[in-house]
């Protein structure tokens, strides 16, 4: 439900997580916007429709399951709307060439420092780095903002080894 929640454009958190009070509120707006009964449910019908509908947006977005080589963790990445890809010390990133759109999957060893240390590295703020929402929990932390005059959204987990996630800029 939640990655046809995403394609329809309702739901914007991580399919990852499972039922969310997040996801939950993005059933309901859906339900809305379709005139359906808003109780969070679907019929056997509806849940079809949404599945068609998300399979349209995969095939125009060329959703194909990626996977970080330094990692090996995996995500739904949009191929088609991505021009370039190449592996970093980190990971992989997808760009596009008129700059406008990059995902990075990072890997960021435990050698390197604790996952709350990455945190506060990730989420402090400098002369060219604004930080406009941040949250640390120990399974994951997330940082967003404006960092050298563009716009980002980082997720990281923590592994036993490593702390994992994407950075879309």
């Amino acid at each position: 439900i939640s990655l046809c929640l995403i394609a329809t454009g309702d739901f914007d958190g991580l399919a990852s997580l499972g039922f969310t009070k997040r996801l939950y509120n993005a059933i309901i707006t859906f339900q809305r916007r379709e005139g359906m009964k808003q109780d969070g449910t679907f019929s056997e019908d509806q849940i079809n429709g949404l599945v068609e509908r998300y399979q349209k947006f995969a095939v125009e977005h060329g959703i194909k399951r990626a996977r970080n080589p330094k990692s090996g963790s995996e995500a739904l990445i949009p191929m088609a709307d991505f021009d370039t890809q190449r592996e970093t010390h980190r990971g992989i990133v997808y760009g596009r060439k008129d700059g406008q759109l990059d995902i990075s999957f990072e890997v960021f060893p435990e050698s390197e420092g604790s996952f709350r240390q990455l945190y506060d590295r990730m989420a402090g703020e400098k002369a060219e780095k604004f930080v406009s929402y941040k949250v640390f929990k120990p399974q994951y932390f997330v940082v967003s903002g404006i960092f050298e005059g563009k716009h980002f959204y980082m997720f990281m987990m923590s592994t036993p080894a490593e702390g994992t996630g994407f950075v879309v800029t």
